[in-house]
């Protein structure tokens, strides 16, 4: 590793520790430089925190010109050829391409324009883009016509690119304004607004529209949002041009949902609450496609694996927040106090009630009802160890209130009451 590498190493490191506030000023501080290429491989990591924080930026030609592709922008190693993605590592060859094709009149415009501005200076980045974006579209178009043999994968990019910057206007302000993910479905003018970008995507064509499709789709909860929409819409496309689109907004979601599923399987101490929410997510995704499974040519293989995998996936977690829990209750120094499990129990019911459509019925209700002796048990041994060290054994102690309570979320009100009144309790208290 040489010198620099190890710097930017350690500063690496300390960004990821650093608060906002720390981020935001060291983003400040990287802009100001006037090459600053290598710096921005140190915020790569934070784009999704800044995405939220939004602090302001130097408006640049390159910023402008990116506006439109950041839904559709991967990280390099993230980049699957074919996909409807560009991968970052292509943004300067495309900006290249832009520049290159661009009029010298746009271009002193743009430079005079966003001279010393920022991306806090509201609406200047739209007014930029309007003229911008077009002629960036058209200029890749002719980079294509022309130097299509030299850009190998390049020109996927350059593609996708050119269907978003020549719909840019649109995509950007129906993008900025879309409902907090994830999108459940979409009505009112924000249904007409996506409606309309579909349309405008489909005036270019077969492929620009399923592009449009495909990234609306990774905003929303189910597919169907978009699906409905698509199916619906009045497009100048014929019935199977809208059908082909609709079919790769499905699989994107597959796939999107079984990277998930994926990732929180590789996950030693992934959180319950977070696992839980993609199951019922993955579950009322897939109940959503049935709907329109006989409109559509779905991959009933993958829904089948999905369907699979988030089953081992409940199961795996369910294993584990018991065993989890156990150790707790057996550990009487309280380090961690039981409350705190309160929420990764409710997950588990929440993935109970689930498990039928899952297939996982039995498994789940024959790993409680091993799980319930062991708990009950060890809720006895806790009460005896209290009496013996001359502690109070009331059952109104937090302690052992705390422990009630699991057990109730883990197995039932029935299984806490008779616990209760086995050590004293009147049913009319609880």
């Amino acid at each position: 590793m040489t010198k620099q590498d190890s710097i930017l190493a350690q500063l690496t490191r300390a960004l990821a520790a650093a608060d906002d506030r720390k981020l935001c000023s060291v983003v400040a501080v990287i802009d100001r430089q006037p090459r600053h290429r290598v710096l921005d491989l140190l915020i790569a990591p934070h784009r999704s925190r800044l995405a939220r924080l939004r602090p302001p930026r130097p408006l640049t030609f390159e910023r402008v010109l990116t506006l439109p592709l950041e839904p559709a922008l991967v990280a390099a190693e993230q980049w699957v050829p074919g996909s409807y993605r560009i991968p970052r590592s292509h943004l300067k060859a495309l900006h290249d391409a832009v520049r290159e094709r661009l009029e010298d009149d746009l271009h002193a415009w743009l430079e005079e324009t966003l001279a010393g501005r920022t991306t806090a200076d509201a609406g200047l980045e739209q007014v930029a883009g309007r003229r911008l974006w077009p002629a960036a579209a058209t200029a890749l178009d002719a980079t294509l016509a022309n130097d299509r043999s030299r850009l190998g994968e390049l020109a996927i990019s350059l593609r996708l690119a050119s269907h978003l910057l020549a719909i840019g206007e649109t995509f950007v302000d129906t993008f900025a304004h879309l409902p907090p993910q994830p999108i459940l479905s979409f009505s009112g003018a924000d249904r007409r607004a996506v409606v309309e970008l579909l349309k405008t995507a489909a005036e270019r064509g077969t492929e620009a529209l399923a592009l449009v499709a495909d990234l609306l789709g990774t905003r929303c909860q189910s597919p169907l949002a978009v699906l409905e929409p698509l199916l619906a819409g009045e497009f100048p496309l014929g019935p199977r041009d809208k059908r082909e689109c609709a079919d790769r907004v499905v699989e994107a979601c597959l796939e999107e949902l079984g990277k998930e599923i994926s990732q929180r399987l590789a996950e030693e101490e992934a959180s319950p609450e977070g696992v839980a929410e993609l199951v019922l997510r993955v579950m009322s995704g897939l109940e959503s496609l049935s709907d329109v499974a006989t409109k559509l040519d779905t991959d009933k293989h993958a829904v089948r694996r999905i369907t699979r995998r988030t089953a081992e996936l409940a199961e795996q977690t369910t294993r584990r927040v018991l065993k989890q829990i156990k150790q707790s209750f057996d550990d009487d120094s309280d380090t961690v106090p039981l409350h705190s499990y309160e929420r990764a129990a409710r997950a588990i019911t929440r993935i109970r009630l689930v498990a039928p459509k899952l297939m996982l019925a039995s498994k789940i209700d024959d790993l409680l009802r091993c799980a319930i002796e062991r708990y009950t048990g060890a809720f006895d041994a806790f009460v005896a160890r209290r009496r013996q060290r001359g502690e109070s054994t009331n059952l109104e102690e937090p302690a052992i209130m705390e422990r009630l309570r699991i057990i109730e979320l883990l197995f039932g009100s029935p299984v806490a009451v008779a616990l209760w009144e086995r050590h004293g309790g009147r049913r009319s208290c609880m």
